[in-house]
C-alpha cells in the first residue's frame, strides 16, 4: 500500500525540481488539494501563487504577495499544478470551463503539472508529473493512492476503514481510572481529525458504559449515520480487541491513534494500519 503524506509531498516536489519549468511567470493551484503542491512549487521558483477561481476575478492575483519581488513578473508562461491525476477529470474541467471561458487564460503559455501520476489518465493526462505510482497504487487494498490529506474526506475510502475514536477523532482523554475528570472530559472532548464525510466507522476501546456520551460528541460533529463499536469489557487488551474486530474481510484499513497498537494490530491482521502517533503506514 502507499501512503503519501504531507513530508513525502514536501520531498517529492523538492527531488524533482528539474522536472518543473523554471521560466513560469506564476503558479496556479487547483481546488482544493492541489493548491497545497502550488503553494511548495511557488514558494521554491519565487513566483506568484494564486487559484484558478482568483485569476478570474482579480487580473493582479499572481503579484499580490506584499513586497515579494516576483521573478518573471512580464513572462507569459503559466504553471497549472494539481496533487494527482488520476482520471483526468480536473484538468478536463480546467480546459473545458475555465481555460476555454475566461479571457484571462487566454494570453498564458499553459503548463499543467501534477505531482502524482496514478491512473490512466484518459479524460486528459498532464504535461508533466514529478513522480509515477501507477504500479504501487494499484497493489495497494484500494487500487488507489492513499493521501494524508485525504484521509478523512474520501466516501469510498472511509467506507470501508475503521478510525480509533481517542486520540483521533477527538485528543486523548485523561487517565480513565481517575472517573470524575475522564468523565468530564468525555463529555465535552476536543475534535482532533474530523473526517468531512458521515458514514464513519469507529472501534473504540472505550467502554460501552461510556455509549451516550460518546454519541452526543458524535452527533455534535453530524455523525448521525456513523458505525460504533465499543469494548463492554477490559479482558483483551486494546490492539487484541481492534484487531479481533478489524479482522473482518469487510475492512481494508485501520487508522489507529497509537504507533504501538498500529504495529500489534498490524501483525495480528496482516492487514494495513496507519499509525497517526508517526503518520506511516504498516503493511
Amino acid at each position: 500500500m502507499i501512503y503519501i503524506n504531507y513530508e513525502t509531498l514536501c520531498k517529492d516536489i523538492r527531488n524533482n525540481l528539474w522536472k518543473i519549468p523554471h521560466d513560469v511567470c506564476g503558479v496556479v493551484g487547483v481546488p482544493r488539494s492541489g493548491m497545497l503542491a502550488a503553494s511548495i512549487i511557488a514558494e521554491y521558483l519565487n513566483v506568484g501563487l494564486a487559484s484558478l477561481d482568483a485569476m478570474i476575478t482579480d487580473p493582479d492575483a499572481l503579484r499580490r504577495h506584499g513586497g515579494r519581488r516576483l521573478r518573471q513578473n512580464d513572462g507569459n508562461k503559466l504553471l497549472i499544478v494539481d496533487d494527482t491525476c488520476y482520471w483526468g477529470n480536473a484538468k478536463k474541467v480546467c480546459e473545458d470551463y475555465y481555460f476555454n471561458t475566461y479571457p484571462i487564460f487566454e494570453k498564458y503559455e499553459i503548463t499543467y503539472l501534477v505531482v502524482y501520476l496514478e491512473g490512466p489518465c484518459t479524460k486528459a493526462k498532464p504535461d508533466i508529473w514529478l513522480r509515477d505510482i501507477r504500479e504501487e497504487a494499484a497493489t495497494g487494498p484500494f487500487g488507489w493512492a492513499i493521501y494524508e490529506w485525504n484521509l478523512f474526506a474520501h466516501g469510498r475510502l472511509t467506507a470501508r476503514t475503521l478510525f480509533d475514536l481517542d486520540g483521533v477523532i477527538c485528543q486523548e482523554p485523561p487517565d480513565e481510572r481517575d472517573v470524575d475528570k475522564y468523565v468530564e472530559y468525555i463529555k465535552h472532548p476536543v475534535p482532533l481529525f474530523v473526517p468531512t464525510v458521515n458514514n464513519i466507522n469507529i472501534c473504540t476501546y472505550r467502554l460501552n458504559k461510556y455509549h451516550d456520551e460518546t454519541w452526543k460528541f458524535l452527533d455534535s460533529l453530524g455523525y448521525n449515520g456513523a458505525n460504533i463499536v465499543m469494548a463492554s469489557d477490559r479482558v483483551l487488551p486494546a490492539w487484541e480487541f481492534k484487531a479481533g474486530i478489524y479482522r473482518d474481510p469487510h475492512w481494508m484499513l485501520f487508522v489507529e491513534s497509537s504507533d504501538w497498537q498500529a504495529r500489534r494490530i498490524h501483525e495480528a491482521t496482516g492487514k494495513p494500519v496507519i499509525s497517526i502517533e508517526t503518520n506511516k503506514v504498516y503493511g
